[in-house]
């Protein structure tokens, strides 16, 4: 049974970008360090992470991730 969400991470292919559109443009404000891609948004985390690195996060085997019609977040 689920008691709520606490982050979810969104797949990036260009983190400053994405980083900025959501700093600059919508506002959220920074969760942590600088370079990283998270932010805080009503009592969540809401993370940023490159398609790179995600593919190293899902499966042991290595994995090419693309953002179209796969998956873009967890």
């Amino acid at each position: 049974m689920f008691n709520g969400i606490e982050a979810m991470v969104v797949f990036v292919r260009d983190m400053d970008k994405c980083r900025r559109f959501y700093q600059d443009t919508l506002g959220f404000q920074k969760a942590s360090e600088p370079d990283a891609g998270g932010f805080f948004i009503g009592g969540q985390y809401f993370l940023l992470l490159e398609i790179s690195a995600a593919a190293h996060m899902i499966s042991e085997e290595p994995l090419e991730l693309k953002a179209g019609g796969g998956p873009r977040g967890f």
